[in-house]
């Protein structure tokens, strides 16, 4: 899905985690994003980015931990 983004192009999700599976690659999608000269807006939104990348995988390993929790 990312690979066929171009410069100008607005990349828009509801949720981050129908973006990328964990921090890291949510991460990694962003600075993927920078090196192809895409737009990744300002200091602050690539912290808020990476703060709700953080909260996105720590709600997933919830989700895992207590469905083994449920076995």
């Amino acid at each position: 899905m990312t690979k066929v983004l171009r410069v100008g192009d607005v990349l828009v999700a509801t949720r981050l985690d129908r973006i990328g599976r964990s921090t890291a690659h949510l991460v990694s999608l962003l600075d993927d994003f920078r090196q192809r000269g895409l737009d990744t807006t300002t200091p602050e939104g690539r912290m808020v980015y990476r703060m709700l990348a953080a909260v996105v995988e720590f709600q997933r390993d919830l989700i895992i931990a207590n469905t083994h929790e449920g076995q």
